[in-house]
């Protein structure tokens, strides 16, 4: 009875650690969720900021504005010719520009007599934002250069000097200055984060850029260097503040909001299911400790034919066991037992059949693996895409994401070789969100290859390998293609990475199906076994090197769909 005691006391500590451990990690996971916010944020941000710099860009290389500022300098200042040349220059520049909520005025300015106000929808910057802005325009040598906003004048101050490139001469033709609301960028994108009740923090080289209404400056003090997320005490209040650096400008942003708003509601289910797991749990040993004690005996007789079996003494095994147990589950399990010894040597002999039937099951179990995080990944870009109200994207790869759902569920284990090249250029076009300028992919093929038939989800595994190993090991740009060729003698099918490739150890090791697949992958050595169940005639080689990257041939023997035993 005291070892009875001691056991539930110590499976019910065992379940309270385990519950809380699993509580933790569920709250780390929301935490890096609220980062991943506000880097989404602030991306989007900084895609707005980008389309300013693109749009002085525009306008400082259009054909006709620098033709019209050229013969200005041909004419007299303030002629009849000059102002009729003025007018265009306004012209034009109004064209390129176009209409925008946050951009506020764009000016240009000869440095000397001519100061153009093209649109103008708040005051003028300050002479000495003005000037520091020239200088940099002139440390840039036409390059797109910018001004924080600051307290005394809340606007972003950027633009770039228009140099001539009619005959190379890059002469000095004046510069064009935007002055952007920072205020309406930024405000443009909340819908990305989540919290209703989140207060938004932005400050940059010159000072504070952006404040919410009720953003305590002691969240700007709480978190520690490095920090990217802390959670506070302020105002009898606890808060989840978390901290990003944009890329691009170097701003700091912060955000905040009450930590009971997401995570509340998370607390109490969590603090409900540990009570109500715990009661069960108590109700459950009380419970199965009488069970136990109804089933002691039964299982005993059973543990000690178990035991002869193991004696390889079959006959007096069977006879140990009574003829009837009853209809309880232990009766069942003897009953099953008994008959189980009685046909051992039909088992033995049908076990070339099981071998058979192992060796097709395995077969499944290689086609229908699928990879749980390029699932989370998927469904949780879409989601963000419906929240950015891009529907139709997030339609479109759904439509996607759903046809790759069902070709890994199909039952059929063959397809033809044109539909799964659409299968792997849909897991490739869902990837490219994701990876977005890391990642370069090119499908090439030929012949008739809608004719012939290939194991289903060959390609996606091998492509997943290229993004694991090549695009999120590689700094930079990644190309990945894959090439399929219908010739003579088979189906020539090539996937090639610019990864980091694989030392000759590292290549012995893959060919040798010692390595063990990144994640919840698919290895290389799946794929020559899928193929090996399949065909008695094909070629599989990889090709890497260091620093260069890797390929994956293969050659599968052309069969047609009508030979084809699906």
């Amino acid at each position: 009875m005291l070892s009875f005691a001691i056991f539930a006391i110590v499976l019910l500590l065992v379940c309270f650690f385990a519950l809380r451990y699993m509580s933790n990690v569920y709250n780390r996971e929301l935490y890096e969720k609220s980062v991943m916010e506000l880097e989404y944020y602030i991306k989007q941000t900084e895609n707005k900021l980008q389309s300013i710099e693109e749009l002085s860009e525009r306008v400082a290389l259009d054909s006709e504005i620098q033709s019209t500022l050229s013969s200005m300098d041909d004419v007299e200042y303030l002629s009849s010719d000059y102002m009729v040349l003025t007018d265009e220059l306004r012209r034009l520049i109004l064209y390129n520009v176009g209409t925008s909520d946050y951009i506020k005025a764009v000016k240009y300015t000869d440095g000397n007599a001519l100061d153009m106000t093209v649109i103008n929808r708040v005051t003028s910057p300050p002479k000495e934002t003005k000037e520091k802005l020239m200088e940099e325009f002139g440390e840039k040598q036409g390059g797109y250069a910018y001004y924080s906003p600051t307290e005394n004048y809340p606007y972003l101050v950027s633009g770039r000097y228009v140099r001539e490139l009619k005959g190379m001469t890059l002469k000095n033709l004046g510069a064009v200055i935007f002055i952007s609301d920072i205020k309406s960028i930024i405000n443009e994108n909340r819908d990305g984060l989540s919290a209703e009740s989140s207060r938004l923090y932005i400050c940059g080289e010159n000072g504070e850029i952006y404040r919410d209404e009720g953003f305590d400056d002691i969240l700007l003090t709480s978190m520690g260097e490095g920090e990217d997320y802390h959670i506070i005490r302020a105002d009898n209040e606890k808060y989840f503040v978390c901290r990003r650096v944009s890329d691009k400008t170097g701003w700091i942003f912060i955000n905040s909001f009450p930590y009971t708003e997401i995570y509340g509601q998370i607390i109490l289910v969590r603090n409900v299911l540990a009570g109500l797991f715990f009661l069960y749990t108590i109700i459950g040993i009380a419970v199965g400790r009488r069970i136990v004690r109804n089933l002691l005996n039964p299982l005993n007789e059973l543990n000690r034919s178990v035991k002869i079996v193991e004696s390889g003494d079959f006959k007096a095994a069977e006879e140990m066991l009574k003829d009837n147990y009853g209809r309880d589950e232990i009766g069942e399990l003897a009953s099953e037992f008994k008959y189980m010894l009685g046909q051992i040597d039909n088992l033995i002999n049908e076990n070339y059949k099981k071998q058979l039937l192992l060796k097709d099951t395995s077969y499944k179990m290689l086609r229908s693996q699928i990879n749980s995080h390029f699932i989370y990944n998927t469904l949780n870009t879409i989601a963000w895409m419906v929240r950015l109200e891009k529907n139709s994207e997030a339609a479109a790869m759904l439509v996607d994401f759903g046809d790759i759902l069902r070709a890994s569920l199909a039952k059929e284990p063959y397809t033809t070789v044109s539909e799964e090249v659409d299968i792997a250029e849909k897991y490739m076009y869902i990837q490219s969100f994701r990876y977005e300028d890391k990642l370069d992919f090119q499908m090439d093929t030929s012949g008739s290859l809608d004719k012939y038939m290939i194991p289903r989800l060959v390609l996606q595994p091998l492509l997943e390998n290229a993004i694991n190993y090549g695009v999120e090991e590689k700094a930079g740009l990644c190309r990945v293609s894959c090439t399929i060729n219908e010739k003579e003698n088979g189906i020539y099918i090539e996937i090639r990475d610019s990864g980091r490739g694989m030392s000759a150890d590292e290549l012995k090791a893959v060919r040798e199906g010692t390595v063990k697949p990144k994640g919840h992958g698919i290895g290389i050595q799946n794929i020559r076994e899928r193929f090996a169940l399949i065909y008695s005639d094909f070629d599989f080689d990889i090709e890497s090197e260091k620093n260069e990257g890797t390929a994956v041939k293969m050659r599968i023997p052309k069969i047609r769909r009508e030979d084809f035993d699906v």
